[in-house]
């Protein structure tokens, strides 16, 4: 998995859509993606309200097996809210409904921005390990843009950081494994060295 972060507005999600071939404007091309699979999650769930939790992933993968559907919800917690309607789902549910969307797909780039708007920290960080898992189960390629850190920190293989304007990328970094073993200090040697990227 590979972490974009920088500042509001220097494009890391505008790089996101063009990557994802959802915004062709722009000069200069993008290669190696033209028969790549990706998956999308955006930073607002974008469910369709009239169809329920199964319909909304169905959407994508209308194919996909009773038991395949069954398994994948199983894995995002969604399996006691298969016949609800977006409007009965709480923000982290979803959200977790998105992202079984995108996974039903079954992408080989999956590309997720922002995935943890809006929710409290502890659900947060409950739906970053459970989308980490999937991402090394499923021996996924990720791409994720966070505005935060510690998600960045705790989610990536690698950070690249976007900076200045016109934008550029700053510096990469690569971060050791297994993510959670770090320590604290480790941790903060890390910001430290996001932090000047920014500048």
């Amino acid at each position: 998995m590979l972490a974009l972060v920088g500042p509001s507005g220097c494009g890391k999600t505008t790089l996101l859509r063009m990557i994802a071939g959802l915004d062709r404007d722009f000069d200069g091309e993008i290669t190696g993606l033209s028969d790549r699979r990706i998956g999308m999650v955006f930073q607002e769930p974008n469910l369709l309200p009239w169809r329920n939790v199964e319909e909304n992933v169905r959407l994508v993968a209308p194919d996909m097996t009773n038991d395949a559907l069954l398994d994948l919800l199983a894995n995002l917690g969604l399996a006691d809210h298969r016949r609800h309607f977006p409007g009965e789902l709480s923000l982290g549910l979803a959200r977790r409904v998105a992202i079984a969307r995108a996974l039903a797909y079954r992408p080989q780039l999956l590309v997720l921005d922002e995935p943890f708007a809006s929710l409290d920290r502890s659900l947060a960080i409950r739906l970053r390990d459970d989308i980490v898992k999937l991402v090394v189960d499923q021996r996924l390629t990720a791409l994720l843009v966070s505005h935060d850190l510690d998600d960045a920190i705790a989610m990536a293989d690698r950070i690249a950081v976007m900076s200045g304007t016109p934008t550029r990328f700053a510096t990469e970094i690569g971060i050791a494994n297994p993510r959670s073993a770090m320590t604290a200090a480790e941790i903060e040697a890390i910001k430290a060295e996001i932090a000047k990227g920014f500048a």
